[in-house]
């Protein structure tokens, strides 16, 4: 059961992602979505979805492949990259602070 929770926990931000896109299909709604909703997910992709670095980085890949791909596929925007790079960012600094305050907390518990 742990395991399931795991990879759904892997692939959640991935489907949201996904199903954000084909959702804001129309106007500008996805606008909102690149500059707000999808920064967001990310932000709690690098804070909630991460229990360990491997799995961190299999979760931003597949999210930032879905957002790459789909970007380029329904939208027609050409490429993202510095979008997806910025999102990366984001991930990978949230990631960091959860882990620098998760030991600061061990820390002091064990003192």
């Amino acid at each position: 059961m742990k395991k399931l929770f795991s990879i759904i926990k892997l692939l959640l931000p991935s489907v949201l992602i996904g199903i954000l896109m084909f959702a804001l299909r129309g106007g500008k709604n996805i606008l909102d979505g690149i500059y707000i909703i999808f920064p967001l997910i990310f932000l709690l992709q690098g804070i909630f979805c991460t229990d360990k670095i491997i799995r961190g980085a299999i979760g931003f890949a597949l999210s930032e492949t879905v957002f790459l791909v789909l970007v380029n596929i329904l939208y027609k925007m050409g490429t993202c990259i510095d979008l997806a790079l910025i999102y990366l960012a984001i991930a990978i600094l949230a990631y960091a602070v959860k882990t620098i305050v998760k030991r600061k907390l061990k820390k002091k518990g064990s003192r």
